[in-house]
């Protein structure tokens, strides 16, 4: 296992550390310590969810989409592309230069829980 990291395939980081996307283990410095992430998330996903539930709820058989509910779907629609692009990119075996250069970020959208850093609020 590289520094760091223990278990099964080496899957997990000592406390104080997180999995960065390249996959070894990085130590929390001060600024992820600090629970703003964590509770700005817990306080701001039930507002989201609030406002996409009263703006989002029409009944489409009677009326056309609503732009907020096109949005929504372009999001939508957007999010499970990239994320299909760098789980792809990140088991292919061997990437074109251009598409290696060019989408490199897209596997940090598909492991969305390491943005986080959910390690280093946990002690």
């Amino acid at each position: 296992c590289a520094d760091n990291a223990y278990g099964i395939a080496c899957g997990f980081c000592e406390v104080g550390f997180y999995r960065q996307i390249d996959g070894f283990c990085q130590e929390c410095n001060a600024a992820f310590r600090a629970p703003l992430v964590p509770v700005l998330f817990v306080l701001g996903a039930p507002c989201a969810l609030i406002i996409i539930m009263k703006f989002g709820a029409q009944d489409i058989s009677k009326t056309k989409f609503s732009t907020f509910n096109e949005l929504l779907g372009i999001m939508y629609v957007s999010i499970v592309f990239i994320q299909t692009l760098g789980t792809n990119l990140s088991i292919l075996p061997d990437v074109p230069g251009v598409l290696n250069s060019s989408l490199a970020w897209t596997p940090a959208i598909s492991d969305i829980s390491s943005q986080f850093r959910l390690q280093c609020f946990m002690r």
